[in-house]
This record gives C-alpha cells, structure tokens and sequence, in this order.
C-alpha cells in the first residue's frame, strides 16, 4: 500500500478579481516547487486542484506575476489560521513559550491571522484583529481572577506588587527580542545592508517633565565585527512604551546606560 501524499499548505498573496484566461499550477511539493509550464482554463486549473491537494491555481496578472486564484474564503464551515511570530530565543522551547506569552497577553498588538478553507479550496486571506479589545474585549470589562473587594489592604498592595513584579518579569525577558527585531526591521525599510552579527544595542538616558527615560530615537547597534550604527528606533510600535515601563522600574537619575544582549538575551545597566 502507497502512503497517502501529506496535506501541503503554502500562502500567496491574495489577487485582485481580474479577467485573464490563463491559468496554471503551483506544486508546492518540496521537489517539485514551482508554476508548471502548462496551461489550463479556470475550470481546469480548480478541478486539478481540488483532485491533488499540492497544486494550487494561479492566473498571470497584468504586471507579469502569478497570483493564487483561489476565490477569497466566505460563509460557514471550517477554516484553517495561521499565526506566526518572530522571536529571539535561547532554543526551541524558549521560543515556543515567548511566542505562547505573546498570544496570551491581553495588551499584545500580534493579532494577525492567515485564514482559509481548511480543504484548500479558497486562497488564505489575512485577518488583522491588531486592537486587544477586538481580540479580548475591553480591559475593564474582563473578569479579575479575584475578588480585589474582599481583600484587606495588606492582600491589596501585595497582589499589586507581585503583579507589578510579573509584568517587569515579562518585559525584561521579552525586551531584547523586541530590541533586536526593531533594528533589523529598521535597517531593512532604511535598505541598509546588515553589517553582520547583532551583538547588542545601548541606550543612554534623555530628560522629561516626568523623569529620566530610556533614549530610543538615539541608540547604538553594536556588530560582532566592531560596527556601530545610531539608529532612530521611536517609530516602532511596541519598543517605546517597553523602554519607558523599563525606564520607571530602573528608577533612573540620569547618565546611566542600558544594555541589551542578545546571545545569551540579557539586559545591563550601567
């Protein structure tokens, strides 16, 4: 008995409805990746791949390029989602439980999702449900997990502080994934050329009404071949507001310098 061809799932860009005639197949086996030099009518395409569940139609679009041209997924039944996330992890483990923690915070803006047909009928389109309330209703709408009413005020500070302590926990370990991917996502949007292994990044204070605050319009990329790169980091989503909870936790007065490593992730300040 032949063993059964395993399911093979790949993602394409979604196309735009659009009138052309040809059609043809993308394998997405992993010797035989590629469009197939042959062309079929639309009819023939989605019965071909309906019947072998590695191929996936594709129609040439105007600009040149081949597109899924599997209908966007509609209505009932059962879909397959994805979701991904890049982390900086120490192995396999660390990684799965960064990524867990991030699908579980209720703050975590990483609520973007690949959806489609779970029979491979429908191309995958991407859901972005980026705003926790959308994911997890609002924050003052959710349950407590106790009944802070009925704690006296010892109880009450000491949930705060171990709370208080559970989040720096949670960002001193999830800064320096954070730090690296902003530096890498910046230097490719900027179309600078990585000068070679990320090391670390520092960065110095800078004065506000409110205090003294970790600088990240101002840090310095340090390469395992001795580069340094100032980068403007102020744009990244997540990594401001990280810096400023790390900043009021440090208790700054000025002048000091934070550190972040990345193999092993570690944080120093100094």
């Amino acid at each position: 008995m032949s063993t059964p061809e395993p399911r093979t799932t790949a993602t394409a860009t979604p196309c735009a409805e659009h009138d052309s005639e040809e059609f043809r197949l993308w394998s997405v086996r992993p010797r035989q990746a590629g469009v197939m030099d042959i062309s079929f009518t639309r009819e023939s395409a989605m019965w071909h791949a309906e019947k072998y569940p590695h191929l996936i139609p594709v129609s040439r679009m105007p600009e040149g390029q081949w597109e899924d041209a599997r209908p966007a997924p509609t209505g009932p039944g059962e879909y397959h989602v994805e979701w991904a996330i890049e982390v900086h992890a120490n192995g396999p483990e660390d990684a799965a439980r960064q990524a867990l923690a991030k699908h579980r915070d209720p703050g975590s803006i990483a609520c973007v999702y690949d959806v489609s047909r779970h029979d491979g009928t429908s191309r995958a389109v991407q859901v972005d449900l980026n705003t926790p309330e959308e994911v997890n209703g609002p924050l003052r709408d959710r349950p407590l997990p106790v009944d802070v009413k009925q704690l006296d005020d010892s109880a009450l500070y000491a949930l705060m502080a171990a709370a208080e302590e559970e989040l720096r926990r949670r960002t001193d370990a999830a800064l320096p994934g954070a730090v690296r991917a902003a530096v890498l996502e910046h230097l490719e949007q900027a179309g600078t050329p990585v000068p070679g292994e990320l090391t670390s990044v520092t960065f110095s204070t800078t004065h506000y009404d409110n205090g003294e605050f970790w600088n990240e319009s101002s840090a310095t990329a340090n390469f395992a071949n001795r580069t340094h790169l100032e980068l403007d980091l102020s744009d990244d989503g997540e990594l401001p507001g990280m810096l400023a909870d790390h900043s009021e936790w440090s208790e700054l007065s000025g002048g000091e310098l934070l550190t972040v490593q990345f193999d092993p992730p570690r944080l120093y300040v100094s």
